[in-house]
């Protein structure tokens, strides 16, 4: 999402899904999701092995918009199509925290995303990363939306800190 281009939001996230790879058994089939309005897959909706893509990942990235994807982030919405299309074991949601389409209050959008999850019963472990880079963004919501999320689903909830001073995003 548009948010994730501030600082090294979307370096780390790239990290983040390195390191996942890199622990994941290499026959365990996954796929990998762009958040905005539309949600994209970057592999066209197939299922991929850690073993099969781990060193072109980050083309398959930049080829589906990657950082300059941009847009606002509907998180229910990302998670909704993550879970439900595929019905995967977990999902991993590496993201800031910010919702900015969709729905948008905390209690609300956990909500949604435990009744998406419950159904087809699947953790959502989420990492939030770079929280509070941009003094726009209220960095104890998006920790109580992710956390909320992870607790409510049975997933486990990380964060990444950043080295990045928080920093007033520009106004066109």
């Amino acid at each position: 999402s548009g948010s994730m281009a501030l600082a090294d939001r979307f370096a780390a996230a790239l990290d983040i899904l390195d390191q996942l790879l890199l622990e994941l058994p290499k026959d365990t089939k996954f796929d990998v999701y762009l958040a905005t309005e539309k949600e994209v897959s970057v592999f066209d909706g197939g299922w991929y092995s850690a073993g099969d893509v781990r060193k072109e990942i980050r083309k398959k990235i930049a080829a589906a918009g990657g950082i300059d994807y941009g847009g606002f982030t509907d998180l229910v919405g990302v998670l909704k199509v993550a879970t439900e299309r595929r019905r995967p074991d977990a999902v991993y949601l590496l993201s800031d925290g910010v919702a900015t389409i969709g729905e948008l209050e905390t209690e609300k959008i956990i909500g949604a995303v435990v009744k998406v999850a419950t159904q087809v019963k699947v953790p959502i472990h989420a990492v939030g990363v770079g929280l509070g880079q941009d003094l726009a963004e209220d960095p104890e919501q998006a920790r109580l939306v992710l956390r909320g999320m992870a607790e409510a689903t049975g997933g486990v909830y990380r964060e990444v800190k950043s080295e990045t001073r928080p920093r007033r995003r520009a106004v066109p």
